[in-house]
């Protein structure tokens, strides 16, 4: 642009996206996945060992309507160290480190 040019331009408002996160239980033992879905799809949550082993699926494939959504994790029975915890849907796909302690 030249100095004293008027330019313009288009805002668009940001689109809606999925997201997932996960954080820790009050009740302790646990974990708490929050997941956002803009659009309706088949999801699956699994849990993997820190070298890519699959230990758990926690959400088989199952349809999902949008939405949000919370489910609690039981970690009583893992060992302490780090997981990975990885979401898919058909529009989203989302990989999370996870460490269990004490």
């Amino acid at each position: 642009i030249k100095e004293g040019a008027i330019s313009t331009a288009v805002i668009s408002p940001l689109r809606e996206m999925d997201s997932f996160t996960i954080s820790p239980s009050k009740q302790g033992k646990q974990f708490v996945l929050n997941y956002s879905l803009k659009n309706d799809s088949m999801v699956k949550i699994a849990l993997y060992s820190a070298n890519g082993l699959m230990l758990r699926q926690i959400l088989k494939e199952e349809f999902i309507s949008k939405g949000n959504y919370h489910r609690c994790f039981d970690t009583s029975a893992l060992a302490q160290g780090a997981y990975v915890v990885k979401l898919d849907s058909k529009f989203f796909s989302k990989t999370l480190k996870v460490i269990v302690g004490n």
